[in-house]
């Protein structure tokens, strides 16, 4: 009997260890995806700009100054960057 309930046990732990070994790689597969999915995003988010912008232009010209205004504020390059003697408005 002690013979069958150590291949029990030992057969019981093999299983839980494979069970940790492929949660473990589709972890690490999912993680993966989301990096891929993220970055994606980011690049979609980055081409959504540069589309409203453009269509800012071909609309209305003071809208892109707008916009450009809205982008340094969010970007946290506000007025430090403009060359002193210049409009406000004017590149």
């Amino acid at each position: 009997m002690p013979l069958r309930w150590l291949v029990l046990v030992l057969a019981t732990v093999l299983v839980a260890m494979m069970a940790v070994v492929f949660l473990r790689a589709e972890a690490a597969r999912l993680h993966y995806d989301l990096s891929q999915l993220e970055h994606r995003a980011q690049v979609l988010r980055q081409e959504l700009r540069e589309k409203e912008i453009e269509l800012a232009r071909l609309r209305n010209p003071a809208l892109i100054r707008a916009k450009l205004a809205e982008l340094r504020l969010h970007s946290g390059k506000g007025d430090e960057q403009r060359k002193p003697g210049r409009a406000a408005g004017r590149p």
